[in-house]
């Protein structure tokens, strides 16, 4: 794993691996496994078809609810289906990732997102002033389950580096496909981090998802350090995010590149 400066952006961060083993779902739950030995961040072998981005996003989306059944969790009994779950996404939309290797987003500020969980707390991702590591999952992505699965130990073992913080969102949610609903999954494996329910895609679409799972890391000015599409081992994560802290530190906040 490797940070370095990005020549042209201010103070921007490029993230990656010299060596990673890649193993993603593309949208239509398709799995493709790569090992790539580079001097950059991995490439994104399986990708949906890119969307435009050279446009804002400021839109709130009202998705249909009617997939979303009511369950009874161990204190109350949340009516799933009388939850709004629109989504707010402003800023600019971040481009499709196609490669990690001169990925044009990194530097680019973050989209701002507010929305709520699966038991309808309010939900916001934005810049906190610390490192962030962003995860996309799919309910049906295998290769989602397996990350998820991973990573929780490691949380609850006080893997998170302190100063910094992981986030989930969920998208791509679909009844006919495996492993739904997906609040049950999560409650199942005990997933800790804050999760934004996606339902439309409009997040998902607005940080550049090619396939899952899908990450971006930001700095604490939410500038994006990276983006990498598939599977991260824990200690590689703990490193890119000290990585990130540990460059925070050297330069400053705010600092001129």
């Amino acid at each position: 794993m490797f940070l370095r400066r990005v020549p042209g952006r201010s103070g921007a961060l490029m993230v990656g691996f010299a060596l990673a083993v890649l193993v993603s779902c593309s949208s239509d739950g398709v799995s493709s496994a790569t090992v790539e030995d580079r001097e950059a961040a991995p490439s994104a072998e399986t990708v949906t078809t890119p969307q435009p981005t050279d446009r804002p996003i400021e839109t709130t989306i009202a998705p249909d609810t009617t997939d979303v059944d009511a369950v009874e969790n161990t204190e109350t009994t949340i009516d799933r289906s009388a939850l709004d779950y629109s989504t707010l996404v402003t800023g600019e939309a971040l481009p499709t990732l196609t490669s990690t290797q001169g990925d044009v987003a990194v530097g680019l500020e973050m989209p701002v997102v507010t929305g709520i969980s699966f038991d309808g707390s309010p939900q916001v991702l934005e810049p906190t002033g610390s490192p962030q590591a962003i995860v996309f999952l799919a309910h049906w992505c295998p290769h989602c389950q397996n990350e998820v699965t991973s990573l929780q130990p490691w949380l609850d073992g006080g893997g998170l580096p302190p100063g910094t913080e992981l986030h989930s969102v969920v998208t791509a949610i679909d009844q006919s496909r495996g492993n739904y609903p997906p609040h049950e999954w999560l409650e199942r494996e005990g997933w800790s981090p804050s999760v934004i329910v996606d339902l439309t895609g409009v997040v998902a679409d607005s940080f550049g998802l090619s396939a899952f799972p899908y990450w971006v890391f930001v700095d604490g000015e939410g500038r994006v350090a990276g983006r990498i599409v598939g599977g991260i081992e824990p200690t590689n994560l703990e490193d890119i995010l000290v990585s990130l802290l540990d460059f925070a530190d050297t330069t400053g906040a705010g600092d001129e590149a």
